[in-house]
């Protein structure tokens, strides 16, 4: 069955679909919520950035461009495997508090690799090295 056939009977989950950024923001802010991206079509995976900044748990299917993004800090299940994704969902919810204190390293990974500083530390190397 689908993802929210699935989930229909718990409370907690949502399905949102694409959202402005003050819808977003709204929803990112909620206590408790769990990111969860199931698109093959993004890249860098915007949105479990926004999770995470929010410390939110984020999963999403272990798509290689995500994983080498995010590693080991971010939940990831077999890609299209809507049983896992529901199991994994599940244990985010009856978890929480773990998962949450993973977001915080997620969070604390992103700052570090993709923040403004960290950006311009990496053009000035690349620009100054020595050849």
């Amino acid at each position: 069955g689908s993802l929210p056939y699935q989930l229909k009977n718990q409370k907690e989950v949502i399905f949102l679909g694409r959202l402005s950024n003050k819808s977003k923001s709204r929803y990112l802010s909620l206590p408790n919520s769990i990111l969860v991206s199931t698109s093959y079509y993004e890249g860098f995976a915007i949105p479990i950035a926004e999770g995470a900044l929010n410390l939110l748990p984020t999963i999403s299917y272990n798509l290689p461009e995500i994983i080498s993004v995010y590693g080991n800090y971010h939940n990831v299940v077999k890609y299209k495997d809507v049983d896992a994704m529901y199991f994994k969902i599940m244990d985010i919810i009856k978890n929480y508090e773990a998962y949450h204190n993973k977001s915080r390293l997620l969070r604390k990974d992103i700052i570090l690799k993709y923040s403004i500083s960290a950006i311009n530390k990496k053009l000035k190397r690349i620009l100054y090295q020595d050849d």
